[in-house]
């Protein structure tokens, strides 16, 4: 038996400098270790050389990611691939529409542990004298929360005497406050987490989360992650956007033929710049 570390996750400000000093930077891409495993199941040669091919010829790599992935429609090849993203400054009713796609991982700013300082979100749609209506609505809702976190941590402090004895111990009783008092706070609390996604998993993503009946909040998410990936990996993924683009016709039906074209231009590779 061998094992071999094939690679791992790294922050992309350090492949950005490895990219300033390598002398291929085109190969400081996730794609190479999609396309050695892919190859794995039809070339005799040892991954390692796989692997080695790949790096040194990165446009033959795209090429075939595209060919495996897309035309013999073996989208677990793209699963090899992982991307991470920092997303900032969303509101919890998006988080939730994230955090569906239960095939990824998260991580998010706790609500628990951190105390919340009235941020949030304002949805598109509301403009002019609805827009104060519920930003007066939210900011309530946050005075409420700022009144009801000293009242139940109060509560509990009473609650669990023993509590208070230690540093990690009292983090656990503002916890229990920080917790109950966020109960008054609105999907539209602005909130941030870390993800991280497979190839697969994000085409499945921008499938639904891209489609003209999202909610428009994921699909803006769904938007600025796709023209991310565009960017750093481009054959892999200039394929990738709602079913409809995918497929060349809208699963359900629901598209008349100029709002389908109108779908097929938008995420045309030179669509989202």
């Amino acid at each position: 038996m061998r094992i071999i570390l094939a690679g791992y996750n790294i922050d992309s400000s350090i492949v950005e400098q490895l990219k300033k000093k390598y002398d291929k930077p085109e190969a400081l891409t996730p794609e190479t270790i999609a396309v050695a495993y892919a190859r794995i199941s039809r070339d005799p040669s040892p991954v390692t050389e796989l692997r080695e091919k790949a790096i040194n010829d990165v446009e033959a790599s795209r090429s075939s990611a595209r060919s495996i992935v897309f035309d013999m429609n073996h989208q677990s090849v793209a699963e090899h691939a992982a991307f991470n993203f920092d997303v900032l400054d969303i509101s919890r009713l998006c988080v939730e529409a994230l955090e569906w796609h239960r095939l990824c991982s998260f991580t998010e700013k706790s609500q628990r542990y951190q105390e919340l300082t009235g941020d949030f979100v304002v949805p598109e749609e509301f403009g002019g004298e609805a827009q104060s209506i519920f930003e007066n609505s939210v900011q309530a809702q946050n005075r409420l929360y700022e009144k009801a976190f000293p009242v139940l941590l109060d509560h509990f402090m009473r609650k669990h005497p023993e509590m208070l004895s230690s540093k990690p111990e009292q983090r656990v009783v503002e916890g229990y406050a920080k917790e109950d008092a966020r109960y008054v706070l609105p999907n539209a609390t602005e909130t941030s987490l870390l993800v991280t996604m497979t190839g697969s998993a994000l085409f499945h993503f921008y499938g639904l989360r891209l489609c003209n009946r999202a909610q428009w909040e994921i699909r803006s998410l769904a938007d600025a992650m796709l023209a991310q990936c565009r960017t750093s990996e481009p054959e892999v993924f200039d394929n990738a956007g709602p079913y409809c683009y995918m497929l060349g016709r809208c699963p359900e039906g629901r598209f008349t033929c100029g709002e389908m074209a109108k779908a097929m231009e938008r995420y045309r590779p030179e669509g989202l710049k």
